[in-house]
């Protein structure tokens, strides 16, 4: 098996605007593909954000494709939950539950780091009985930054910080439309709205 990351560095689209020696490493590409059909026991796999930015006579001769998305709760949770075995008094269960919540449109791999930055915080923090909520928010807004998990203008731990008032209320009663400080209608579109993020 070979796999190829970022392959749309390889193939970008051919436009006008394309130079002409990408043009030709496409085609020379594009030709080995075939040859490698023919190699038994071989299987090539690419891998891409920026799906629409590649060349489309590439992605036909690509046999399958499958689109991999954020983690569910549940894989985001057991990401979190060797922070359990850690120290389960300072990081307990409502911590996990909560950073399912503020996590929801995190990457694997920002949930990953998030997790590594709490290990730190809880060596840093040995005098403490339990890392507060404004603790774990900071540190789920600097990872959301670092991978670029945007929620409109902000990130989602930043709008949760912002409208704790809110979302601590929001089981009393049903609420049907929420305007959040930090995230404002013009610039979310429903693109960047994932309803299960006010599951409070």
């Amino acid at each position: 098996a070979m796999t190829i990351d970022e392959i749309d560095g390889l193939v970008p689209k051919r436009d006008n605007n394309a130079q002409q020696s990408k043009v030709d490493g496409i085609s020379v590409l594009l030709s080995h593909i075939e040859g490698v059909k023919n190699i038994p026991n071989l299987i090539v796999f690419g891998a891409t954000n920026r799906r629409n930015m590649m060349d489309e006579a590439f992605l036909r001769r690509m046999q399958g494709k499958c689109f991999v998305g954020r983690p569910s709760p549940n894989i985001r949770k057991k990401i979190l939950e060797p922070l359990l075995c850690k120290d389960p008094q300072m990081f307990n269960v409502r911590c996990i539950d909560f950073l399912v919540k503020i996590t929801t449109n995190f990457s694997g791999a920002a949930v990953g780091a998030l997790k590594s930055s709490i290990i730190v915080a809880m060596d840093q923090n040995r005098q403490s009985t339990t890392l507060s909520d404004r603790v774990l928010l900071d540190l789920a807004d600097a990872v959301a930054r670092e991978f670029s998990c945007w929620f409109g203008t902000g990130t989602l731990p930043e709008i949760y910080r912002l409208n704790q008032n809110i979302f601590s209320s929001s089981n009393k009663k049903p609420k049907y439309s929420l305007q959040l400080c930090g995230c404002s209608p013009s610039i979310c579109d429903k693109s960047t709205l994932i309803p299960s993020t006010f599951d409070c």
